[in-house]
């Protein structure tokens, strides 16, 4: 695996620091997993597991601030690190707030 920080054209491999305290089948996706740049993937995973977690439990406003919570500080790390406007962030982080309100109130009811 290449190393993260190695400038273009450099090859130097490395180790992975945790590679040994995984297990054969993780190590195969240790490779693909390292080449993912941002947070996007587990971005959109966290908000899926989040709304299952509420179908299942509506009524668990601990569960929910924890994974908003999670959630935010998640989509304020991504754009941290990638050079995106802060009007941007602010219309996703809105849409975000959105989604979990919609979850914590269904317009049905």
């Amino acid at each position: 695996m290449a190393r993260p920080d190695a400038r273009d054209g450099e090859t130097a491999d490395y180790e992975n620091f945790y590679a040994d305290s995984l297990s054969a089948s993780e190590r195969l996706l240790l490779e693909a997993a390292g080449s993912v740049e941002g947070l996007a993937d587990e971005v959109a995973t966290l908000r899926v597991r989040l709304a299952t977690a509420l179908e299942k439990r509506p009524d668990d406003l601990k569960l929910a601030l924890y994974g908003m919570n999670t959630l935010l500080r998640m989509v304020v790390a991504q754009y941290r690190l990638s050079p995106r406007a802060s009007k941007e962030l602010a219309a996703n982080l809105e849409m975000v707030l959105n989604s979990f309100a919609d979850q914590l109130v269904p317009l049905d009811r």
